[in-house]
């Protein structure tokens, strides 16, 4: 589940969304880009990756504790709650919380409440949720997943192949950034020069990290070309997508359609569904609304 967080009901820390996507698939760019584009975009996103939280000191790490408590020399913490205030806070991997820990935080998902520990008084933050998992939905606690009521779903490569010469040209332009020789050496213009056989490549390659996989490729081949093209690295081994069957134009049954088929045919009319539910046969926008709503796809 990718996340991302509108604000359908009005008052504090009742902004919440949720997403989902296969590792890699870039659910934390577009958690940073809702962020981004928000009213909250100016204040730092506050990002956690919830596997990471040991499960003693959850309350600690999400909600703070007074000073000297529960320890003496103990600091005083705001907590991640109150870190966000007035802005997001993204809780990567949250599927990984156990059900117990789930729990713990309904009550600041409803309300906006929190009490740190040692503290008797109860505090109030105004914070958008984002959470991002690659399980499905169905593995939360029912009523955890109910507060997320705006799902993403964050496709991987497989699925939008047309996206990953795009998405590699911005990791590049993220790694000169940080290393002006880079663009120095394979920058025509600011933008990254390619090898025509890099961009088949990464075009037909199928990923199953997708993101992380395609930033360790090209590092790899960042640091084996010797010309002014950045050129696909020599140990490469190629895995072939594989091909989509033919849709044909006579009518279809749509029990017969495949997520993969319908997402291809979205991709070659732009996304336009009056034109979607066509190219895929269909007799009515309705049926494809129900594919749609049956595949999870937004």
């Amino acid at each position: 589940m990718a996340a991302a967080a509108a604000d359908p009901v009005p008052g504090p820390a009742r902004r919440a969304r949720a997403g989902r996507g296969p590792s890699g698939a870039g659910k934390e760019l577009v958690v940073r880009a809702i962020h981004g584009a928000s009213n909250r975009g100016a204040r730092p996103l506050i990002a956690r990756n919830a596997a990471t939280i040991p499960e003693p000191l959850i309350d600690a790490e999400l909600f703070g504790n007074l000073k000297d408590y529960p320890s003496a020399g103990t600091p005083d913490r705001s907590g991640l709650f109150g870190d966000a205030d007035r802005s997001s806070l993204f809780l990567d991997e949250i599927g990984e919380l156990s059900e117990t820990l789930q729990a713990s935080l309904l009550r600041v998902m409803d309300s906006g409440e929190y009490q740190r520990l040692g503290d008797s008084s109860m505090r109030a933050t105004d914070v958008r949720i984002l959470a991002a998992t690659n399980r499905q939905p169905g593995e939360l606690k029912h009523d955890f997943l109910a507060r997320f009521l705006h799902r993403v779903r964050v496709p991987g490569f497989g699925e939008r192949p047309e996206d990953v010469v795009l998405v590699a040209r911005h990791l590049l332009r993220s790694f000169a950034a940080s290393d002006p020789t880079l663009a120095e050496r394979f920058f025509v213009k600011g933008e990254p020069a390619l090898s025509a056989r890099l961009v088949v490549a990464l075009a037909h390659h199928r990923f199953t990290a997708h993101t992380r996989e395609l930033t360790e490729l090209l590092w790899r081949a960042v640091a084996t070309s010797s010309g002014p093209l950045i050129d696909l690295p020599a140990d490469f081994v190629a895995r072939p997508a594989p091909a989509l069957t033919p849709i044909s134009s006579d009518s279809t049954d749509p029990r017969e359609l495949s997520r993969e088929q319908i997402v291809a045919a979205l991709a070659r009319v732009g996304g336009v569904r009056d034109r979607a539910w066509r190219e895929l046969g269909l007799r009515s926008r309705d049926q494809l609304k129900r594919l749609l709503k049956k595949h999870d796809i937004t």
